[in-house]
């Protein structure tokens, strides 16, 4: 959550972001309320993937890229104008989500 914030802050975009798009372990899921294991997976700290943004004009290259399995990644929503918002989804509804990541500070 933390790193996409600040992506969006830099770029002055807004993004909609699919949360069942995002790579959560199967023993996460099995074991645990929705609630927590999607909190654990976007606010908490040392376990992360990476994130990061591709312009349309580049998706055919990481499509063909994913394919050749030269790069494995999951694709979790659109960035979009600022006055849109960051938006999350969960089963296609919007939700409210207040934690805006990991502090390493705090």
């Amino acid at each position: 959550m933390s790193d996409l914030g600040h992506i969006l802050n830099k770029s002055h975009c807004g993004a909609n972001i699919n949360l069942n798009q995002l790579p959560i372990s199967k023993n996460l899921i099995n074991n645990f309320k929705k609630t927590d294991y999607l909190n654990w997976a976007l606010c908490c700290g040392e376990d992360y993937e990476l994130c990061f943004t591709i312009s349309k004009k580049n998706i055919n290259k990481l499509k063909l890229a994913m394919k050749k399995k030269l790069i494995k990644c999951k694709h979790i929503g659109y960035i979009t104008s600022k006055k849109n918002g960051f938006n999350l989804f969960l089963n296609n509804k919007k939700i409210n989500f207040k934690k805006s990541g990991f502090n390493h500070f705090n």
